[in-house]
């Protein structure tokens, strides 16, 4: 599997916000203005299949309507297109389409994309286009459901924790896989993410079981000497 990321940022930081694309097929998350920064870096949104929703926070989703436009303004697509979200909160991609565009406009995307949208609890998992996709909930905002993602196909597995502190749904996901994208947002310790050092005694826990890389960083963060953490940057491949 192969693994681009296409944000490493958070809402303030240089970087653009989290967002990887996964085989060139599965696009976790969203952020605001991922469209254009994917084609920026050379890759076709139109070759997107499967969207992970972790959580519905402006930066992880701000884009699904451009998204849908890129898909299905044109025309009709053969493919499915499959959107993935937290329990119970799906209606809100409807509800943010609708802002800016009518519910007409919005009805003609999902016909012409295909449109099948899927929630998902934790520990339950999906198959599809040959991926296997369980969910693992996370903690982040008392107020918002979030999920990371373990995603394998065939031997290949990774992890993608999504924003969250330190709770169990992270060391699960580092339990089961051998390289999880986690967020490690600030150097000092804060309820909603990870900070550094949380990151690091993680990283110590699982040396040569799960290797840890770092998204959703405040740009702080890369001016630490960080151990045991893959620092990676936009536009940045990783193979598994």
């Amino acid at each position: 599997m192969k693994i681009k990321f296409i944000g490493t940022g958070s809402i303030r930081a240089d970087r653009f916000s989290a967002c990887a694309f996964v085989d060139d097929k599965i696009l976790i998350d969203a952020p605001n203005g991922a469209m254009k920064q994917m084609k920026r870096l050379g890759s076709n949104p139109e070759n997107i299949s499967i969207v992970l929703i972790t959580h519905f926070h402006g930066d992880h989703y701000f884009d699904i309507p451009f998204l849908m436009l890129e898909l299905g303004l044109t025309g009709q697509r053969s493919e499915h297109l499959t959107i993935v979200t937290p329990m119970g909160e799906s209606n809100k991609l409807k509800q943010l389409f609708t802002m800016g565009y009518s519910v007409e406009t919005w009805e003609k995307l999902v016909n012409n994309t295909n449109l099948e949208i899927i929630e998902i609890d934790d520990g339950e998992s999906l198959q599809l286009h040959g991926y296997d996709i369980k969910a693992i909930e996370v903690e982040h905002d008392d107020d918002i459901k979030c999920l990371g993602y373990i995603v394998s196909k065939g031997e290949k597995t990774f992890g993608y924790t999504g924003d969250t502190r330190e709770c169990s749904g992270v060391e699960t996901i580092l339990q089961n896989t051998p390289i999880t994208v986690m967020d490690v947002s600030f150097v000092q310790k804060i309820p909603s993410h990870l900070s550094l050092a949380e990151a690091e005694l993680l990283a110590e826990k699982y040396k040569g079981k799960c290797k840890i890389i770092a998204t959703h960083m405040f740009d702080e963060i890369r001016e630490q000497e960080v151990k045991n953490i893959k620092i990676v940057d936009d536009g940045d491949v990783v193979n598994i």
